[in-house]
């Protein structure tokens, strides 16, 4: 059965809404991945097969072997991955799992990454010039919510379907792969009521502004705790560009501010580095002010080792961009997709974290040395 519950850290559940027939999915995407025939449909062939706007939600369970739903690819498709930058171990890691897929299924795959979250006109000017240069598919990881829709509408208006590793955009036609964001800020605000003093005090780092997954963290965080932990104030809260430094700075203003916070809340491990490095320069210790983000790669592993996150949790990059690609082939092949898969959130923590070390590459990690190039396989 492809609808699920998730099985989430302390019994939470997600709330599936608007789930595809589950049977009929299933049975359709597994029977047609396994035709030998050539497939492949035009995008006016798809919609007039399943419409213009796909439904449902598949959320996936920690271990869930999905290996059954792989697509078979009749042709050489040439894909292209847009993504917002290489500069992290989190898109590092979102297009090692495109990059493993591409090398399962026998297509090809480019990359461009545009070179930063404030870098819309380069990433509109890449899809326009993979559009221009033939691909037949793209994954689009938008640095703008609303602006991005267009070209992403302009694709798929040419025939060029897309799909979304983590970061949709608002045109609806567009599936794709995430983590349930909101269902992030929650169980950090679950954490920070049963591990943190109840009056604790708390600054927030956000993440870009264009972006949905950042505000929409905040906003899970924020609402949960307010519920669970009403006496915890929160004392600041600053959207940024992805920068180490930027975070770094920004930590360093707010400790001269606050200077009794006692948790640091980033909706991503890469803001955690630069908080922690603030931390260290000022000279405090592992716990004196806890840090706490979602994506986990080998440095914030080792940081929540020494003691300096609470926890962190995992959004499963390298899936993301892995079962991105499969939905790609998937369309291309004129097999049915739910509108959006959630990958499996995990809470790491430093009295769980040596349980999940030897399963980190190719759900949260690339593989040890592994870069990416412009073309991921040739």
């Amino acid at each position: 059965m492809i609808a699920r519950t998730s099985m989430l850290p302390f019994g939470k559940s997600m709330i599936v809404a608007g789930l595809v027939a589950a049977s009929t999915l299933a049975g359709a995407t597994l029977s047609m991945a396994q035709d030998k025939v050539d497939r492949s449909v035009t995008v006016e062939q798809y919609r007039a097969l399943y419409g213009s706007k796909p439904t449902g939600t598949w959320v996936l369970r920690d271990g869930e072997d999905i290996s059954w739903w792989k697509p078979v690819a009749s042709k050489k498709y040439h894909l292209a991955m847009v993504i917002p930058h290489v500069r992290d171990p989190y898109w590092v890691a979102v297009a090692y799992g495109a990059y493993e897929a591409a090398k399962e299924l026998g297509v090809k795959m480019d990359l461009r990454p545009a070179g930063g979250y404030m870098k819309l006109d380069v990433m509109m000017a890449d899809v326009e010039d993979l559009m221009a240069r033939g691909v037949d598919g793209l994954v689009v990881s938008a640095v703008d919510y609303s602006a991005m829709a267009v070209p992403v509408k302009k694709a798929w208006d040419a025939g060029i379907p897309t799909t979304f590793a983590l970061i949709p955009t608002s045109y609806e036609e567009a599936p794709g792969v995430s983590v349930n964001d909101y269902e992030t800020g929650v169980i950090q605000a679950q954490l920070a009521a049963e591990k943190l003093d109840p009056k604790a005090k708390i600054f927030m780092l956000n993440g870009p502004p264009g972006v949905e997954w950042g505000k929409v963290r905040a906003q899970g965080f924020k609402e949960t705790l307010a519920k669970l932990a009403p006496g915890m104030e929160i004392l600041g809260e600053r959207f940024h560009e992805m920068d180490r430094t930027i975070a770094q700075q920004l930590t360093e203003d707010a400790l001269a501010t606050w200077p009794d916070m006692k948790l640091i809340f980033c909706t991503a491990d890469f803001q955690c580095k630069g908080a922690i490095a603030a931390l260290r320069a000022a000279g405090k210790k592992p716990g004196d002010v806890w840090v706490t983000g979602v994506h986990m790669d080998e440095e914030s592993i080792a940081l929540l080792k020494e003691g300096w996150f609470a926890w962190g949790l995992s959004e499963g990059a390298a899936l993301e961009g892995k079962y991105a690609t499969y939905m790609l082939v998937h369309i291309l092949e004129g097999n049915p997709v739910p509108k959006t898969i959630f990958v499996p959130i995990r809470a790491y923590t430093p009295e769980n974290i040596a349980q999940y070390e030897s399963t980190l590459v190719g759900i949260d990690f690339a593989a040890p040395g592994w870069t990416p190039g412009g073309t991921l396989v040739e």
